[in-house]
């Protein structure tokens, strides 16, 4: 899913930073968090689903713009 949250972003004209987690902290972090976590301006938004739906929306750009992601 990390493939189709990157690709939404990059569309918006955003360039996400992606960190990935190796294989032996997978394990652990993802009985912690939904896999990918999303963060914008260093707030969690969450995983997937709330990213979707702040696009569908219509407040995923006001965000990105309020955290200094986007200019338009």
């Amino acid at each position: 899913m990390s493939h189709t949250v990157t690709r939404l972003l990059c569309s918006l004209g955003v360039s996400p930073q992606v960190i990935e987690i190796s294989s032996s902290e997978s394990v652990a972090y993802e009985q912690r968090e939904e896999v990918p976590t999303i963060f914008i301006g260093g707030r969690l938004l969450g995983g997937v689903d709330k990213l979707l739906a702040a696009h569908i929306n219509g407040s995923l750009v006001p965000q990105l713009k309020e955290a200094g992601a986007l200019w338009l």
